[in-house]
């Protein structure tokens, strides 16, 4: 008889290692099998060259985030001088009579007005006196080393009219800008003053167009 006791079943773990097996062997002949037909299928491959890279010319949009120009506050550029010409250069001898002398006076007038009447018109500029170098009521005067037109055009602290230089102040090789009645610019250096001023003054005259001050002539 045989012995009683527990037995063990090893058909279900053998048939169950079996079917593993089974399972693994088909998964590997199957991606055997799909590896070789991709491969007996595909063509040659040809290598494609990248596509070339062609610089552009155009000019990139402003970074948004730059802030825009303002040129609403930018100053236009200064108006350029307007063309200069002399309108009468000359050295007259003003007597003590006085003399008058009218700056504005045409090149044709190699007297500058010295031989109109005695009195004072609206035309004349300066006079000489005894005692000093008068000039007329819109006429405007200062005392300016080396003078040029562009010097005397943007000079500010003129004197007014109705005062003058008197003879102890004024010496030879003194330089003047003066704004002339018909709003021009001349310059006058003095040449020459004798006896303190007692006698004649010779005075070297440029005026220069165009007229850049209100004409303040009258009549």
């Amino acid at each position: 008889m045989p012995r009683p006791g527990r037995t063990r079943s090893w058909g279900w773990d053998v048939g169950a290692i079996v079917g593993i097996l089974g399972l693994i062997v088909a998964i590997i002949f199957g991606v055997l099998e799909l590896t070789s037909s991709q491969h007996s299928g595909a063509g040659p491959t040809t290598s494609v060259p990248p596509t070339p890279t062609i610089p552009s010319t155009s000019t990139p949009p402003p970074s948004s985030s730059s802030p825009p120009t303002d040129t609403s506050s930018s100053s236009p550029p200064p108006p350029s001088p307007p063309p200069l010409a002399i309108r009468h250069r000359g050295t007259p001898r003003l007597e003590p009579n006085p003399d008058y002398v009218d700056l504005d006076a045409p090149a044709s007038d190699p007297q500058w007005g010295t031989l109109a009447p005695l009195q004072p018109t609206a035309q004349t500029d300066i006079a000489w006196v005894k005692g000093g170098l008068a000039f007329q009521s819109v006429t405007k005067f200062q005392v300016m080393p080396a003078p040029t037109w562009q010097k005397c055009h943007t000079a500010t602290g003129y004197t007014s009219g109705g005062t003058g230089l008197e003879a102890p102040n004024i010496t030879p090789g003194m330089t003047l800008c003066v704004i002339t009645s018909a709003g021009r610019i001349s310059i006058i250096k003095i040449v020459a003053m004798p006896d303190y001023g007692q006698s004649y003054l010779d005075v070297a005259i440029t005026t220069y167009e165009p007229q850049v001050f209100p004409n303040l002539e009258s009549n």
